[in-house]
């Protein structure tokens, strides 16, 4: 489902040419990937990390860089937000069979992308996005808290803190 979402919204942005069609296309294309990223779709978060660092979602291809979309702001928070959650993902946790070369992919580009975003940005702004992580998977289902919960306990994409670690486990339970 969520790998059927990843490519039905990277057709629909490659697609999208007219100005009007191009922003409905982007907007649709970034809702189908934030609901994939938060489904367990580790290119979907990668790409939205792509999106909003104003990367090109295709190198060697034609299509258009997210900047000249006129709909996806440049928001290193963002991208930084998306790119925790791509670098952090387990695939163990979702699925029963081998990630597939894409996915171990998107998570190895995003793992090497958040120490370069991190030089562009202020601590301040490093803390938006961590907060930004936990707002996107608490707000989520049990295993989204338990993920943040691990998040937290191991100090992996977000700092560590054992006690929100323990807090979010707890909620994860109940």
């Amino acid at each position: 489902y969520a790998s059927a979402d990843y490519q039905n919204a990277l057709d629909a942005y490659l697609a999208a040419t007219g100005s009007d069609v191009r922003a409905n296309a982007v907007v649709g294309a970034i809702d189908l990937w934030q609901k994939s990223a938060l489904a367990g779709d580790v290119r979907s978060a990668r790409i939205l990390g792509d999106l909003y660092s104003d990367q090109d979602l295709l190198p060697g291809s034609a299509d258009m860089l997210p900047s000249e979309t006129g709909v996806v702001p440049y928001d290193l928070v963002q991208a930084l937000s998306w790119y925790i959650i791509a670098a952090t993902h387990n695939f163990a946790d979702y699925q029963q069979r081998s990630p597939l070369p894409a996915e171990l992919a998107a998570r190895t580009v995003s793992q090497r992308r958040l120490p370069q975003l991190k030089l562009l940005m202020t601590d301040a702004a490093v803390r938006a996005a961590e907060e930004r992580v936990e707002q996107l998977l608490a707000g989520g289902s049990a295993f989204d808290l338990l993920r943040l919960g691990k998040m937290r306990a191991q100090g992996h994409g977000l700092g560590k803190d054992n006690v929100e670690a323990l807090m979010n486990i707890y909620l994860a339970r109940g």
